[in-house]
């Protein structure tokens, strides 16, 4: 019993033990403007994880979705650029939030084509997904931070809904959309089949080339999606702006305890992992702590999820 509660709510266990801690040796943590900010990151990177999560669920990985975050601040930016002095103010949001989730999409799709056509490894492919949602990045503003335009967009990372920060009420409605989705409708039996025994499935009939090719294209848009946000609450579009948050998002995933080797694993336990993450960054802030020794911390912690998922599996 103790093991099974364990594993079922271990992630959720040491959030509360990182709360605790970060309650003990920082004064003043728990007020109300660093609840907010650790609200919207674990948001922020909790889409990019939710996306991750899909995509590893199938036994895949997807190493683009902090460049394709990136790309997504840029061309919010970039849209309210070029057409905020001809286009009414509210037209031009929709336009730049469209062209901005279009392109994840787009760059998802390009990913999932080549793991499931061309049959290139997971790795290799959205690493060629990675640098082109970068060159696409730089290539639009020339590799120059670009603030916002239209400064009432920033509502929308900065903003509330009965006193929760608007991304994480965001992240939340979402998550519980594909809870259902992932748990009472086919296309999550199949994403959950798909990772689970790939063989079988495919003798089974079940189109297994069109599920991946549907997560890809989620995982793209999810990450263009947390850009979105990123963006809004920064105020400003960078192609560097989520710069090595697919690390953040896999490490999210392994800490939330999803198995790295598909077919297993819950889309809340990432949510935890993000807010972990976060809460340890802040730790390390107030502590005055160098960042290197954060980054050392981090990979520490992931080393092991790793180890113990391994373990699980018997390998």
């Amino acid at each position: 019993m103790g093991l099974y509660v364990l594993r079922r709510f271990g992630t959720f266990i040491i959030l509360a033990g990182v709360l605790a801690l970060a309650r003990l040796i920082c004064f003043g943590f728990f007020n109300p403007f660093n609840i907010s900010i650790i609200l919207i990151m674990s948001a922020i990177l909790g889409f990019l994880a939710l996306g991750e999560t899909l995509v590893i669920f199938t036994r895949g990985f997807d190493l683009s979705v902090g460049n394709v975050a990136s790309m997504s601040s840029v061309i919010i930016a970039a849209s309210m650029l070029y057409l905020h002095k001809a286009v009414p103010p509210g037209l031009v949001i929709i336009v730049a939030v469209l062209l901005a989730l279009g392109a994840g999409a787009l760059i998802g799709g390009m990913n999932g084509f080549a793991v499931t056509y061309m049959k290139i490894p997971p790795f290799i492919a959205t690493i060629g997904g990675m640098w082109i949602a970068y060159g696409i990045a730089f290539f639009i503003l020339r590799g120059v931070p670009t603030g916002l335009k239209i400064t009432s967009f920033k509502i929308v990372g900065r903003g509330q809904l009965f006193y929760v920060p608007i991304p994480f009420a965001t992240l939340v409605v979402v998550m519980i959309i594909f809870y259902i989705i992932l748990r009472k409708t086919p296309l999550g039996v199949h994403i959950y089949a798909t990772g689970g025994n790939p063989y079988a499935v495919h003798l089974s009939g079940i189109n297994t080339k069109r599920v991946k090719m549907i997560i890809y294209m989620l995982s793209g848009i999810f990450a263009a999606t947390g850009g979105l946000f990123l963006a809004a609450w920064t105020g400003t579009g960078f192609p560097r702006s989520a710069e090595g948050y697919e690390l953040l998002a896999i490490a999210a995933v392994v800490i939330g305890g999803v198995s790295l080797f598909g077919g297993a694993g819950s889309i809340w336990g990432p949510l935890a992992g993000a807010t972990i993450l976060q809460v340890l960054d802040k730790i390390i802030v107030y502590r005055a702590i160098s960042p290197f020794l954060s980054q050392m911390f981090i990979g520490s912690i992931l080393l092991v999820a790793i180890y113990l998922t391994t373990r699980r599996k018997g390998i």
